[in-house]
Formats: C-alpha cells, sequence, structure tokens
C-alpha cells in the first residue's frame, strides 16, 4: 500500500508531492513519528509523511493528513475541532498543505 502510495505522488509532476514521497520512502529506522505538540503551531492544514502521535496538546486543529494516527491523537484532533485524514484522500482532493516532519 505504501509502495502504491510513493508511486501516485512521484507521478504529480509538482514539487511538494514529491518532497512527501520522498519522505514516505526513508526505511523504516528513520520513518516519521510527530507529536501533537509540534502540529499545534501550523494551524490549519498539515500533513505528515509517518505517523502521528497523542503526545502534547492541541488547541485549534484543522485538516491532518497523515499515514497514520495513533487512537489518542486521533481523539485528541476530533476534540479540537480538526479532521484527521489519509494522504491518499489529500491526493484525491488535489489539496497542500504544509508538511511537518
Amino acid at each position: 500500500q505504501v509502495r502504491k502510495l510513493i508511486a501516485l505522488l512521484k507521478k504529480r509532476k509538482e514539487g511538494f508531492y514529491s518532497d512527501i514521497a520522498k519522505y514516505i520512502a526513508k526505511s523504516s529506522r528513520t520513518s516519521i513519528a510527530v507529536d501533537l505538540s509540534r502540529i499545534a503551531g501550523f494551524g490549519d492544514d498539515v500533513v505528515v509523511p509517518g505517523k502521528v502521535l497523542g503526545d502534547g496538546k492541541i488547541a485549534k486543529a484543522g485538516n491532518v493528513y497523515a499515514l497514520n494516527f495513533s487512537k489518542s491523537a486521533k481523539e485528541k484532533i476530533i476534540k479540537a475541532g480538526g479532521k484527521c485524514h489519509s494522504i491518499e484522500t489529500m491526493l484525491a482532493e488535489n489539496k497542500k498543505a504544509r508538511i511537518v516532519v
């Protein structure tokens, strides 16, 4: 599934999507995990090319696109008024967001 996502991202000719593909294609040893406290400062739409963890607090959230979400992170994002989406959804909607790593 991840390989298909990387291929879809690379098909897009924009640098934004290829940057996300580069982060996702890294080895599992260097995979990205981001805490909610790091996302909190970005506001509206953010994309995490890895897993969102539930450590920290978030007062206001927008749309968060990621490969995976921990259970507590999902709950906190929804409670803060945001929505959790997969990166595939971002591709389908042709949206762009700030990359958080």
